[in-house]
Order: structure tokens, then sequence, then C-alpha cells
């Protein structure tokens, strides 16, 4: 089998949640802040883990010390702000390794191929 290459995209804020379908029912999720979520995804790189600025600072407001080492940040993110407008944000990057390693500027360092 091949191995499982997950991307997670985390960001924090308000939804709308709603039942919808007619014959099969689903529960779904609305609003900016899942959207936000799934850009996260989308650029993340496989078997990392994609954080927005909102949900950096949640972390690390909730146990500082734990997080110590492993939020290192990305590059800028280039989206979509209100009223169209280009908006440019930072993002980061939550790594699972030994917090006392020197920390890379880029998850490239880990060892991730650079995909075409």
């Amino acid at each position: 089998g091949h191995p499982l290459r997950l991307r997670i995209g985390c960001h924090s804020g308000p939804v709308v949640a709603s039942v919808v379908g007619n014959q099969t029912l689903r529960y779904c999720l609305f609003g900016s802040t899942v959207n936000i979520a799934s850009r996260l995804e989308l650029t993340s790189r496989p078997n990392y883990i994609h954080l927005s600025t909102r949900m950096r600072a949640l972390l690390l407001q909730h146990d500082p010390d734990a997080w110590r080492g492993r939020i290192v940040p990305r590059i800028s993110s280039r989206g979509r702000g209100p009223g169209g407008k280009d908006l440019h944000t930072n993002t980061y990057w939550l790594l699972h390794h030994d917090p006392a390693a020197d920390i890379p500027d880029s998850p490239l360092a880990y060892g991730e191929e650079e995909e075409a």
C-alpha cells in the first residue's frame, strides 16, 4: 500500500452550521472561517499542519510552552479579502519534532520534495 499523506489547514472563527439535502442529509459548515481553513489545507504540504495567524495566537495563548519551537513561519500567503482586494497574510507550520532541535526556514529541510 501507499503511505497516507494528509494536508491539514486550521483556522478559528465564526461559522454557520446547517443540515442540507433532501434524501441524504448532510451536516455542513459555511462561512469565511471554513473558506480560510480550506485554503490553508490546499496550500499545505503533505503531512503538515498549516495554521492561520489567528489559530497560532490561540494555541500560544492556551499554552505557549507546549508549542515553543513547533510553530514556525511560512512564506506569506496570497488570497482575497473583502471586496475582492488582494490580501497577503502570514501563515505558520505546526511541526512535530524535538523542540530543542534547530528550526529550518522551510519544511523542505525536513525532507519534503518540491512539488511540481
